[in-house]
């Protein structure tokens, strides 16, 4: 799949002196390709596979770790690593089709690790804010007290919250959202009118499978929950689109880690 930010990885084939000769639009171009996105999720989910291993008492497992197994379960397929496999291999396929060097990607990590970190931040603020102006509608993320008491439970959760954040990146925003795009620009019809509409849906269908309507492990339907998780999707969703997928699941894993 070409990127989907058109102004990205084609740059550097297009304007390779352009961009040596203007640092922020290389990183920008650098980081929107498959390569950092690659490192970065394989990173963090051997980070979390070998957290769930060591633990002296057994973590649980992602909503969407929970959800895929139970897809699975019908089939007789319940290997514990399938989603996590299945998500690397997806980014592997979709690196060697851009056919992509290593060291941008590397290089981009270095920006895009505090950058993903510092949007975390702000968006988990305006979440928080958000919400007790509501008067507490939409706990997204089932934010807690900033407290000492609950580093404990938030260290449990640590490792469900990460990995969540990789596969529904890479299955939603690239997979979903990346993937129709694709198919739409291959019949003729991309615009950009298009991607809102279509960022709207997945972001909709995000936010439901987090619920009990379609997803027999999902947590009970709340109003205010669904909505603040479908404008979190089309925050991810924008995110994607504009600056590439690398960005996105560290957006949406230090705002899982922050919440």
């Amino acid at each position: 799949m070409t990127a989907v930010r058109s102004s990205s990885p084609s740059l550097l084939r297009s304007d390779p002196a352009g961009l040596a000769a203007n640092p922020l639009s290389r990183y920008l171009a650098d980081g929107a390709r498959a390569t950092p996105a690659l490192i970065l999720a394989v990173v963090l989910l051997v980070l979390c596979e070998v957290a769930y291993w060591v633990s002296p008492t057994p973590l649980v497992r992602s909503g969407m770790e929970q959800w895929f197994a139970w897809s699975l379960s019908g089939m007789s397929v319940q290997h514990l690593f399938a989603l996590p496999l299945l998500t690397i291999g997806i980014l592997c396929l979709w690196r060697g089709w851009q056919q992509e060097k290593w060291a941008a990607g590397i290089s981009a990590l270095k920006g895009l690790v505090p950058e993903s970190v510092a949007l975390g931040l702000m968006l988990s603020m305006l979440v928080r804010i958000s919400q007790l102006a509501a008067g507490g509608m939409g706990n997204s993320g089932n934010p807690m007290p900033f407290d000492l008491a609950n580093f404990g439970h938030a260290g449990a959760m640590a490792p469900a919250v990460v990995a969540a954040g990789v596969h529904e990146e890479v299955l939603f925003r690239l997979g979903l959202l990346g993937g129709t795009i694709w198919m739409v620009r291959r019949l003729g019809h991309d615009s950009w009118t298009l991607r809102i509409v279509l960022l709207v849906l997945v972001s909709a269908l995000f936010a439901v499978l987090h619920y009990s309507w379609l997803n027999p492990v999902g947590e009970t339907v709340e109003l205010g929950g669904l909505l603040c998780r479908a404008l979190l999707g089309g925050v991810f969703g924008f995110v994607f689109l504009t600056r590439g997928l690398a960005l996105a699941i560290g957006l949406h894993c230090a705002y899982n880690l922050i919440s």
